[in-house]
């Protein structure tokens, strides 16, 4: 066996054991708010171990359930979830009293948890079948490797602990949190943070790219296929260059976040409307997920961000933070649920720059260099052999300049 297949079969091994775990030693920032937030932290190890041996087991006691079956498990959810939780798009108003945090999702229901194995074994085949299309495998002699296979579990996700500092937006560090976490210790905790000189964010998360994948249940199976499938991808990455240090925790370079975070929201969208249309005959001509209020909200928050970015630039940190605050109270008055705007948001959401357009000028210039990078291949799996080689900035750089 060549040491390179070796090198892989140890890494994947290894890798349920890191993934999604924030990195660090004790003298590192992650260590330290990781200590600060112990009261709260969660860990996904064991949660990883358990559900990776039910996944195993269902491989061989379980058969995917039927389009139907899938179909009626949807509609189920849609009734159970109705009405929806407070985010940004919600007209509740925010206090800090009534912080909407946090995965609410409601109480178990014996006949829906009967069928999710089933269900979630249909959606791993979809995805995983669309990915083989796409080319995005490995080449094993005369035949294609889907590797890691396509797992995912739907869950209560853990919430974010995000740290910035104050004088720039920088991901300083993420910790994983506790899913049922009230919005009073919330906000202690980001107070404790936010005394300290950094500015601190507790946040609920779209999905977790630990193994098997933890994807929030919800009622929308073009959702569910694009997030199981951009989950996947980080999975995919960690085992290239372009992902080995953000799985770990120890990426230091915060555009090679924004890289790694809008390719796998391209690789999301395009497995996922594939998935959508092909297994569900889905319309996916118009994106179902920008609303025009969903655009006024994303197009302000640009607005903010361009001008947090010159204050800070300029070393005028209190005037950035009140600019902030005015801002997210004047969203609030127009029916947006923001409970906290700071350089933490920013630092989070502007990593999700195929989305969220707040990534700041640098996430605006990676977005559209990864855009004309995959436009450049006839095929998605192509693009993301050639994107996960890079290791570096300036590697990613270099690509994208090529033949302009």
């Amino acid at each position: 066996m060549k040491k390179r297949s070796i090198a892989t079969i140890l890494v994947l091994a290894a890798l349920p054991l890191f993934l999604g775990v924030s990195g660090g030693t004790p003298s590192s920032a992650g260590y330290r708010f990781a200590f600060e937030s112990a009261p709260y932290a969660e860990t996904v190890i064991g949660w990883m171990l358990g559900n990776g041996l039910e996944k195993a087991v269902e491989s061989v006691q379980v058969s995917a359930a039927s389009r139907d079956q899938v179909a009626s498990y949807f509609r189920v959810m849609a009734r159970r979830l109705r009405p929806s939780a407070p985010g940004p798009d919600s007209s509740s108003e925010t206090t800090s009293q009534a912080v909407s945090l946090l995965n609410n999702s409601p109480a178990p229901d014996p006949d829906l948890e009967q069928m999710k194995p089933a269900v979630e074994r249909r959606i791993q085949q979809q995805v995983a079948s669309a990915l083989v299309r796409d080319g995005v495998v490995f080449r094993v002699g005369a035949s294609d490797l889907l590797f890691p296979p396509v797992l995912f579990r739907f869950a209560s996700l853990p919430n974010l602990l995000v740290v910035s500092p104050r004088s720039h937006i920088e991901r300083l560090t993420t910790v994983l949190l506790t899913p049922n976490l009230e919005g009073a210790d919330a906000e202690k905790l980001e107070g404790a943070i936010d005394s300290e000189g950094y500015a601190a964010l507790v946040t609920p998360i779209g999905g977790l790219g630990v193994y098997p994948s933890m994807v929030p249940e919800n009622a929308d199976p073009r959702w569910t296929a694009r997030t199981v499938a951009h989950e996947w991808s980080h999975q995919f990455f960690a085992l290239r260059p372009l992902g080995w240090r953000y799985a770990f925790g120890s990426e230091r370079d915060e555009r090679m976040v924004i890289v790694n975070e809008t390719a796998a929201e391209i690789v999301g969208r395009e497995v996922g409307d594939r998935v959508y249309s092909e297994d569900y005959g889905g319309d996916i001509s118009s994106s179902p997920f920008i609303s025009p209020r969903d655009k006024t909200f994303r197009d302000a928050m640009r607005d903010i961000r361009s001008g947090v970015d010159v204050l800070l630039a300029a070393g005028k940190v209190d005037e950035a933070e009140s600019y902030m605050e005015q801002s997210r109270q004047l969203l609030v008055k127009r029916g947006y649920n923001l409970r906290k705007l700071n350089q933490a948001y920013f630092a989070f959401n502007g990593s999700y720059t195929d989305e969220v357009a707040i990534g700041g000028s640098v996430g605006d210039d990676i977005a559209a260099r990864i855009h004309t990078l995959r436009d450049r291949y006839s095929t998605l799996g192509d693009f993301v052999w050639a994107i996960s080689s890079l290791g570096s900035y300036d590697q990613f750089l270099a690509m994208t300049s090529a033949g302009k």
